[in-house]
């Protein structure tokens, strides 16, 4: 089916995909930041298998990446295993996103000049793989900068910074393992705001947290209810199964493969946002999309701007926001494949594309004016809370001003707390789709591989 004449925007349903890792590029080049709980497990070479142009029918495939091919296939070698990707770019990254920088409490377009790209982003979802491709300066090979799975486990690929003997050009990560990658819920209209310190709210959520390290990624109360909430029901279980993405058909009907975390999306079980009890009405073959809006608070547009070493502050600006730009498309990438991997058991598919960018590229005291307790620096640490809160009544008094999108999320520099923890890593307000009082959330920013997962699991809570 033309995916250009079934398009249709996302309806007002619930949903919530499980996530796993992310993916992050640090700067302009191809260095990218090593997660605490990574584990270097080697270094490979990139061969690539075949590349094809196919005639895409979308018009926005003439974009800035329009000179990659359709489609990448690549092989390389991790100890003994053999792995090949076969990669498709995503055409709905192959765009510039509007961009927006706020003065003096409004939010203006920034204009800036696109040039060809010299990148373009590509999944594959038989291995859930999200990655990167770029071109060599001078050379013309293609580099990877992203993550995959193989037997059932995450790795990152990115490319190899100076030359070895044995003439690798990537280098191959694990990534570390959550130990309950998903939130089971089940929420009716009588449990309020109010009760997140509850046994009863306490049983609604588990926690999601990393093997080594208890203080790394935590999902446990990372979502609240808005207070006109006219949810009934919602039955939350294991939507997405990354337990499969790049294990062989061989291996999965081995008996000695866990299938504990199968795919379990019961679509029948999704009910109207507005409590009326009737299940979704089913289309065959529909393609739904949630724009996103992505906010950049002062506090990580501050460690963009820092990683430029040029003197000329009109040139680190540009620069700033040209790498903040590259790196939330990565992001949306992976957000992206999760979401449209919903496909495998389902009448639909989910793409999550760009709304726009908005960044706070200077300090704006009107963020926090009406917060109880505000923080001194763009570094604070907050209550994530009342950084959520903020957030909402912030967006609120831009009325219209603010870019047209079905979810606003902020990424923010200020480390989130809730309730004394420090390991909180973002917050939502839970069934808020097509409720525009409501429909943020908030997200830590790390700037490593953890970014990913965390936003596609707070958007999962709209």
């Amino acid at each position: 089916m033309d995916v250009k004449m079934s398009r249709f925007r996302l309806p007002c349903f619930v949903f919530v995909v499980v996530t796993s890792s992310i993916v992050v590029t640090n700067n302009a080049t191809l260095e990218i930041a090593v997660g605490q709980q990574d584990v270097f497990i080697g270094t490979t070479t990139l061969v690539l298998a075949s590349a094809n142009d196919i005639l895409q029918r979308s018009r926005r495939s003439s974009g800035i990446a329009a000179g990659f091919p359709s489609i990448l296939s690549f092989t390389f070698k991790v100890g003994d295993n053999d792995v090949r990707l076969n990669l498709k770019k995503n055409i709905f990254m192959d765009h510039s996103p509007p961009f927006y920088v706020v003065r003096q409490g409004k939010i203006v377009r920034e204009i800036n000049q696109e040039f060809l790209s010299n990148y373009a982003y590509y999944q594959d979802k038989e291995s859930g793989a999200a990655v990167m491709v770029s071109l060599a300066l001078g050379h013309g090979e293609y580099l990877l900068t992203g993550n995959y799975f193989h037997a059932g486990e995450e790795y990152s690929i990115r490319p190899l910074i100076g030359n070895t003997s044995l003439g690798a050009d990537h280098v191959i990560y694990k990534l570390f393992e959550e130990t309950n990658p998903k939130v089971n819920a089940d929420i009716s209209k009588e449990m309020k705001k109010d009760s997140n310190t509850s046994s009863s709210w306490e049983s609604s959520a588990n926690t999601t947290t990393s093997k080594s390290n208890a203080d790394i990624v935590e999902a446990k109360y990372d979502f609240i209810l808005p207070e006109s909430s006219v949810l009934t029901e919602l039955n939350l279980d294991s939507p997405l199964d990354i337990s499969s993405w790049g294990v062989s058909e061989e291996y999965r009907n081995d008996s000695s493969y866990n299938k504990s975390t199968s795919f379990s999306n019961k679509v029948d079980g999704l009910h109207d946002r507005k409590g009326s009890g009737q299940e979704r009405e089913k289309r065959q073959a529909n393609v739904y999309v949630v724009e996103l809006l992505v906010v950049i608070d002062y506090g990580v547009y501050e460690v963009w701007l820092n990683g430029v070493s040029e003197l000329d502050y009109d040139f680190r600006r540009r620069e700033a926001l040209r790498r903040i730009k590259q790196f939330y498309s990565f992001v949306l990438n992976g957000i992206d494949l999760r979401y449209n991997s919903v496909q495998r058991n389902a009448d639909f598919t989910i793409d999550v594309t760009w709304a726009g960018i908005v960044v706070f590229d200077k300090p704006d005291p009107e963020f926090w004016k009406n917060s109880t307790f505000p923080p001194h620096t763009s570094r604070d640490t907050v209550e994530s809370s009342a950084a959520l809160e903020a957030f909402r009544n912030w967006a609120a008094s831009e009325g219209l001003n603010l870019p047209a999108s079905d979810h606003v999320m902020l990424f923010t520099g200020h480390n989130l707390t809730y309730g004394g923890s420090v390991s909180n890593a973002g917050l939502a307000y839970l069934g808020s789709a097509c409720n525009s009082e409501y429909y943020f959330s908030i997200v830590e920013e790390y700037f490593e591989f953890r970014d990913v997962a965390i936003a596609a699991h707070e958007l999962g809570h709209r």
